[in-house]
């Protein structure tokens, strides 16, 4: 049996700032025979950590958000690239792709774990103290930025209550022309 573990982020803000959010991640859930554990006021780095800890028996385990891709062979090259080079987790450049998937925000300095063992152990969000290696060739595709305004409200007063006038400098960054690979745009034009 698989489980899944759901974490309500919007107890770091206050509920009444929020836009509610249609989840229907226990419906999914249900629907193919996974349960689905709901929680508030877990911080994110813990529920990576008891996702790694379900899944213990595998050798190595993804981590994206679901707005986020890697691409099939970068997959493989960050699988083979892990043993290879011994260390417990991979991190990779962020494409931030915004006004649609031609064009894309300057590089940021943000170098997220994709890829881990599951005895690493986070302390928040995507940080870990230990052997991890960086693949600079390989890129993980954000499309979180391509929602519209109303829709990232949501969001942007979650980011300015925990960090700051963060988000507002990440989507205020400039952009330029980019070709995604043919495979994310297949993707997305499937869905």
């Amino acid at each position: 049996a698989y489980e899944i573990y759901q974490c309500d982020w919007s107890s770091d803000v206050c509920s009444s700032d929020l836009e509610p959010i249609n989840d229907n991640t226990p419906e999914i859930c249900m629907g193919e025979g996974v349960e689905c554990k709901t929680g508030t006021g877990i911080e994110q780095g813990k529920v990576y950590n008891l996702g790694l800890d379900i899944l213990k028996d595998y050798k190595l385990v993804f981590i994206v958000d679901s707005d986020e891709f890697i691409m099939r062979k970068d997959q493989e090259k960050l699988i083979a690239g892990i043993k290879e080079n011994k260390v417990d987790a991979g991190i990779v450049t962020l494409i931030d792709y915004c006004k649609g998937l031609d064009r894309r925000y300057v590089e940021r300095t943000h170098r997220p774990i994709v890829i881990a063992k599951p005895s690493v152990r986070f302390n928040t969000v995507r940080n870990y103290i230990g052997g991890a290696h960086y693949f600079n060739d390989i890129c993980m595709h954000h499309l979180g930025f391509l929602f519209n305004p109303e829709k990232m409200a949501w969001k942007r007063k979650k980011q300015i209550k925990i960090s700051g006038d963060v988000f507002d400098k990440l989507v205020s960054r400039k952009s330029k022309p980019f070709e995604p690979p043919q495979e994310l745009t297949k993707l997305l034009s499937e869905s």
